[in-house]
């Protein structure tokens, strides 16, 4: 069993850390999970919120799954925002190839 949509606190939404989803993960016997914290490029009301600082999402990403690969799977993944206005700039800014699993969403 996988837990394939969890936000952690690279999401604005969130208020978990991604070391405590793992272990919450780890405790119920989960085989793996996907992280699909927020990019939703000048979503109206919340332009600067919902945006993911890859650099650094990566880097934790691949810690913690060198840290923590014999117990468990972590895919890297993103719920990106589908917007008319700004898909075409969405799709420039997100390095889509360095993720496992992509939700796209439309709110």
């Amino acid at each position: 069993m996988f837990d394939c949509h969890i936000h952690t606190t690279f999401s604005c939404d969130s208020k978990i850390e991604p070391i405590k989803a793992i272990k919450t993960a780890i405790e119920n016997n989960l085989k793996g999970i996907a992280f699909t914290d927020h990019f939703d490029y000048d979503f109206p009301g919340h332009e600067d919120e919902f945006l993911l600082d890859f650099e650094n999402y990566f880097k934790e990403c691949d810690r913690l799954s060198e840290r923590f690969f014999e117990q468990l799977k972590l895919i890297r993944g993103i719920e990106i925002g589908i917007q008319e206005h700004v898909i075409e700039k969405t799709t420039e800014i997100v390095p889509f190839s360095k993720f496992d699993y992509i939700i796209g969403s439309i709110h």
